[in-house]
């Protein structure tokens, strides 16, 4: 939750602390934790990240500076059952990881 607080005021900032502290933050932001925020995220979800972006990002598709894609139906994902739109934090989580590298 922290995190995502200091998301919505620096976007950059929670990666540079994610990267400082490497080992400290995978557990934070991946497996477990994610998991339990995903059963709850309909009641921590704060604002959209991109929605109002959507078709520039659709544009930036044949660049070739993308490098990863992560796309989910939300059906059935790491056993949590299917959560349908909550389980947003699993791909949410998966690029905070990409964004590390």
């Amino acid at each position: 939750m922290a995190l995502m607080d200091l998301q919505e005021r620096n976007e950059r900032l929670p990666y540079k602390l994610l990267i400082n502290n490497v080992e400290e933050s995978l557990p934070v932001v991946y497996m477990p934790t994610v998991g339990k925020a995903c059963q709850k995220y309909g009641s921590i979800f704060r604002q959209p990240q991109g929605q109002q972006k959507m078709f520039e990002l659709l544009r930036n598709w044949p660049e070739k500076s993308i490098q990863v894609i992560v796309v989910t139906d939300g059906e059935h994902i790491l056993g949590l059952g299917d959560l349908g739109c909550q389980v947003m934090g699993i791909p949410v989580g998966k690029l905070a990881l990409c964004k590390l590298t």
